[in-house]
Order: C-alpha cells, then sequence, then structure tokens
C-alpha cells in the first residue's frame, strides 16, 4: 500500500529534475553560437523576403546543422526541409571535375590529353591547334581561350532535354579560342560543355548517366541529377526573382555540366565532407587526396606555371577573408543562388543554397557563416614585405586586357579597362582609369599580394619571346607608352564626334522640322559624313536597352546598323578625296573620313559587327 504512494512521489520529483534540465538545456542552446547563427541567417532570410535556406554548416570535421528555413513554395506553403532540392548552379562544375578525377584515377584519361582525341573540330575552331592544342585541364581551368557561351546558349529551352553534343553544334561555328590556350583563365561554361563531352566519349553513357552512377550515388547523393526528374519536380523549391516574389520558371540548361545540377543539403553535406575530409567520405576513399589537391591548385595559366598557386583550379577556386583561405565555387540559376566554400586549416565549411536571385542575401549570409567559423581561429599573418626586383623598371607601364568573359563588351573592356603599373618605392601600384589603384607587395619572384592581405595573388611574367603580362583576377598584357596614347587619343575624338553627332542631328531635324523642308545638299553631306558616329550610338542605346536575342527585332536592326557603319565608313572616305576642295576643308572631312573607318575597322575586328550579336 506504500508503494503507490511512494511510485508518484519519485515520478514527481524526476519530472521536475528532467524539466530543470530542459529549460537549462533550452537556455544554453539560445545562448549558444551556433543557434545565433541560424537566428541571424533567418533575419537575414526575413528581411530579404527569401523563400528559403537551404544550409549545411560543418566545423571541425563535423556536421553541426543542415536543413533549410523557411518555405519551398509560396503558394502551397510546403516547409523547406533538409531533403528539400535547390538548384545549386555553376557548382555543378566541381562535380564535373571529380567525374575526370576518377576517370583519370582509374587510368581511362590524362587531364593533360588533347580536347580534339575525344571532340571533332567540327565543334569549335583553334587557330593554335599545332602548339597550342586544348586540354581537358584547361577547360576544367578554364584557360582554353573561349569567351563564355552566347545569349542564345543562355536562353536555349529545351526539356527533352537536348544532348551535350546536340547543345555544343548549336553554336559551334562561333567557339572560337579568342587567345592563346594554356595562358589566361578566363570564366567560361563553354569550357565546361565540352570537359563534359569527353566524359561521354570515354564512357560510352550520357554525361548525365555517368555522374549520377559514378560520382553522385558514391557520394550517397542518389536524388541529386542535372536532369529534371520526377523526384526533382516533387522535391524542388520554386526559384523567384530577387524581389522574392516573381516566381521563375525552370531553366533547362543547354550545357548541362557547367550548371544544371539540383540537391538539397542532406546531400550536398555529403559532397562538402569529402572535400573536406581530402577525398575521403564515411571512411571509404571516393577520390585521392592527390586529386583534391590538384582540383584546388592551378597549374595551366602563365602565373601558375611561374608559382603562383592562388586562383582557379579545376571548377574550384579561392578566395581570401581576413587572412583566411577559403576553397569552393559559388553557382547561380533562374530563381536560384548557391555557395560552397571549406577552410582547411580547422577541417570546416558549409553550403548555402537560396531560391532568389538576390545576391546581397546571399553575401550577407555567407559573410555570417565564415565569421562564425573562424571565430576561435588566429588568422594567418601577412608575410614580410620583399625590395622589388632588379628588373621591375622594365614592367612598369601601361597594361590592357587580352580576356573577356563576353564576346560582345570585348571592344569596350579591351579601352576602357586598360591599367598603369607605378612604382611607390618598394611597392606597385595597379591604377585603372576609374577607382582607386590596388597596392601590391612584392613577395619574390616577382609574385604580389595585395596590402593588407596575407596570401600572394598577382604575378608579374615575362615570356620566352619577350611578352609581359600581368595576371591577378584578369589577364594584362603590356603595351607601349605610344600605343596607349593612340588608342585614348582615338577614343576621345571618336567619342566626341559621336557627341556631336547627336547634336547635330537633332539640331538638323529641329531646324528643318520648323522651316518644313528637307535638309540641303550641304547639310546632307555633313549628316553623312558623321553618320557613322551617330549610328555607333545607336548601336550602344540597343545593347543597353533592347533585346538583341536570336530572330528579335532588335537583332536585326543592330546587324542593319552595323552593316550601314562599315558601308558608310568607307563611302565618306571616298567623298573625303571627290571634288574641288580647300585644303584645310579637305583636311578636315578627311580626318573625319579616316576615323569613321577606324570605327568600323575596330568594331568589324572585335567581332561586333561582324557577325551575329546574339553568338
Amino acid at each position: 500500500m506504500y508503494l503507490r504512494p511512494l511510485f508518484l512521489f519519485l515520478l514527481i520529483v524526476s519530472s521536475i529534475f528532467v524539466l530543470a534540465l530542459s529549460t537549462g538545456s533550452a537556455a544554453q542552446t539560445e545562448n549558444d553560437p551556433l543557434q545565433q547563427l541560424i537566428r541571424k541567417i533567418e533575419q537575414i532570410r526575413i528581411e530579404n523576403k527569401i523563400a528559403a535556406v537551404g544550409l549545411v554548416i560543418v566545423k571541425d570535421g563535423r556536421t553541426e546543422w543542415q536543413g533549410s528555413l523557411g518555405i519551398a513554395d509560396k503558394a502551397t506553403g510546403r516547409i523547406a526541409t533538409e531533403d528539400t532540392f535547390y538548384r545549386i548552379g555553376s557548382i555543378t562544375k566541381t562535380f564535373t571535375a571529380m567525374a575526370l578525377l576518377k576517370l583519370q584515377e582509374q587510368g581511362r584519361l590524362k587531364l593533360t590529353n588533347k580536347l580534339s582525341d575525344y571532340v571533332s573540330n567540327n565543334y569549335y575552331q583553334n587557330a593554335w591547334q599545332t602548339q597550342s592544342p586544348i586540354t581537358i585541364e584547361q577547360l576544367l581551368e578554364h584557360t582554353a581561350g573561349f569567351t563564355d557561351i552566347s545569349s542564345a546558349e543562355f536562353a536555349h529551352e529545351d526539356p527533352k532535354p537536348i544532348s551535350l553534343l546536340d547543345g555544343l553544334a548549336f553554336n559551334g561555328e562561333h567557339h572560337q579560342a579568342l587567345w592563346q590556350p594554356g595562358r589566361h583563365s578566363s570564366y567560361s561554361n563553354l569550357d565546361t560543355g565540352f570537359a563534359g563531352a569527353v566524359i561521354e566519349k570515354i564512357t560510352g553513357k550520357s554525361f548525365d548517366r555517368y555522374l549520377s552512377e559514378e560520382v553522385l550515388e558514391e557520394l550517397a547523393m542518389n536524388d541529386s541529377s542535372t536532369l529534371y526528374t520526377e523526384t526533382i519536380k516533387e522535391k524542388l523549391a520554386t526559384g523567384y526573382n530577387s524581389d522574392g516574389d516573381k516566381e521563375v520558371k525552370y531553366w533547362h540548361i543547354l550545357l548541362r555540366p557547367f550548371g544544371a545540377l539540383n540537391s538539397s543539403p542532406k546531400e550536398m553535406a555529403n559532397a562538402l565532407t569529402m572535400l573536406i575530409d581530402r577525398g575521403r567520405l564515411n571512411g571509404q576513399a571516393f577520390l585521392t587526396q592527390a586529386s583534391i589537391e590538384r582540383m584546388e591548385s592551378p597549374r595551366t595559366t602563365l602565373a601558375a606555371k611561374k608559382g603562383l598557386t592562388y586562383g582557379y583550379g579545376l571548377g574550384n577556386y579561392q578566395s581570401e577573408q581576413q587572412g583566411f583561405l577559403w576553397h569552393g565555387h559559388g553557382g547561380t540559376a533562374s530563381g536560384f543562388l548557391a555557395r560552397l566554400d571549406y577552410l582547411l586549416v580547422n577541417r570546416s565549411g558549409y553550403v548555402v543554397m537560396i531560391n532568389s536571385n538576390k545576391s546581397s542575401a546571399l553575401s550577407a549570409i555567407n559573410k555570417t557563416i565564415r565569421e562564425y567559423l573562424v571565430a576561435d581561429l588566429v588568422a594567418t599573418k601577412p608575410p614580410p614585405k620583399l625590395d622589388l626586383t632588379a628588373d621591375i623598371e622594365e614592367y612598369l607601364g601601361y597594361y590592357q586586357p587580352v580576356t573577356s568573359r563576353g564576346r560582345v563588351v570585348r571592344f569596350l573592356i579591351h579601352l576602357l579597362s586598360i591599367k598603369k603599373l607605378t612604382r611607390n618605392q618598394q611597392q606597385l601600384n595597379f591604377s585603372g582609369l576609374f577607382g582607386s589603384p590596388i597596392e601590391l607587395v612584392h613577395q619574390g619572384d616577382n609574385l604580389f599580394r595585395i596590402a593588407n592581405y596575407t596570401f600572394a595573388d598577382t604575378a608579374l611574367i615575362k615570356t620566352d619571346d619577350g611578352e609581359i603580362f600581368l595576371q591577378n583576377d584578369g589577364n594584362y598584357q603590356k603595351i607601349s607608352n605610344s600605343s596607349f596614347y593612340a588608342q585614348l587619343s582615338a577614343l576621345l575624338i571618336i567619342l566626341a564626334l559621336t557627341i556631336f553627332s547627336l547634336f547635330y542631328y537633332a539640331f538638323i531635324l529641329l531646324k528643318q522640322l520648323y522651316l518644313r523642308r528637307l535638309p540641303n545638299k550641304m547639310q546632307t553631306l555633313r549628316m553623312l559624313r558623321i553618320s557613322p558616329f551617330f549610328l555607333f550610338a545607336i548601336l550602344f542605346v540597343l545593347l543597353i536597352f533592347f533585346s538583341t536575342s536570336k530572330g528579335s527585332v532588335g537583332a536585326v536592326i543592330f546587324y542593319i546598323v552595323g552593316l550601314a557603319i562599315m558601308v558608310i565608313s568607307i563611302l565618306t572616305f571616298v567623298l573625303a578625296f571627290v571634288g574641288r576642295k580647300r585644303r584645310l576643308t579637305r583636311l578636315l572631312h578627311s580626318s573625319i573620313a579616316s576615323m569613321s573607318v577606324v570605327l568600323g575597322v575596330y568594331l568589324y575586328t572585335w567581332t561586333l559587327i561582324s557577325q551575329p550579336i546574339w553568338s
């Protein structure tokens, strides 16, 4: 009879004890740095109207958090979880690199093999094929000499999906190496498309199937896919524009190896862990440590061959923040942004995926996570400054970009991004036409770091044939002072004539409307002489404000205007020497005509008016 009251007493005491423990645990959790981090990320999500954030946090080799915050779909209210799928965009390139590294470990290829051994020259052109053939590792490091894919290729939509070779053939006549392969790294989705084609040729399987069977399944990422599978349709979060409200339809990427992968926090955690554990997952070897280290190290640029270890490796790049060196990749797909980054010094890293195009929100989340992961670390101190080399004077002067990610804007970047390298006692200043100069500190062998940074990220290179280059996150070649001033003068004259043409056309139009008559012969000739510059202004308006995609009205007008610039430039040059004119008048007319020819030839040389704008 005494047992029952005793049992009730013990039950009450134990309940109070457990409640006390639970309350203490909750209080501890409330102040836990990890929970504070999650709350900060949730606050960023809400403030930026991000529907969902997929998240993986690994610290000191242990997964601390994986899951999602928010809702996967606003219309249905579907809750986002660790099994919610997101589009990870260009992080796909990391997995494409893994696939090729596995093939190399199996002895089925070497990364130094030529692209032409696997893909026909019908799909691309390389003017340096004999002395500098494109290799597989150049494709993965974006040093093959290609610009990025065209607007028509980006806009291509085919849910079938289209085969990889058909995707490469879509704009094949314009897949040209525009600078010598194996010199400069310039980000190009086309490169990774060709890398996928190499995989298909070697394995006899589609890229999508091989990636699933030999990479994703081995990483226990069984539902992740570059295809729009039934599982993806069911579990994929809805993508939204940067405003957080407008839905973005699924983007059926033309060349899936560069950015089509869909994955979840639960499955991405495995890929992140494998990279941090140097190729091993759950005690099993997926890749060798040597392969992982090769992923993280550029080798094919001029700077890498000189000894610079900072840069873009095989689907893996480096970034420095507050004295810490991160490895990883970012990704963008319509309606989605993502990042995967890891830090070797404390075996930590993260994956963050959002179903929004708002890059500022992703940047804020990245910064918050990185600060958390390094909070208990002491940053590496910058190495000592070294004196400049005795031959440094040879490297001082003007530098002009030699690469561009976009084909259409190459002519502008070539002119407006000229920079000057000057000496300031025992450091260098690298300054452009706009913005503050970058202060470069010597680290030995003409390798430099930005002042207050820790790791060298810039190299000065002199090739065997005497060419001088500067490589950092861009690629620049030294030009003579005379070349700089000639280009600057031509640019200023063409700019002045373009502005004058706009005012003159407006003046004549208003004047003749007021007089209610057509321009006279003299006015017509003046308008004809400056019309190439007037049409040049129209090209800019078309580029900025109108669609120039394949088949659009804007593209047709652009083509006609470009052709008119060439024809009228030649015509005005001929007319400048026809008829009787005073010497001063002839000089003026011939000078304007010469500048119009320079403009036409320049635009033609840079392919702005010599091929369809969308290509």
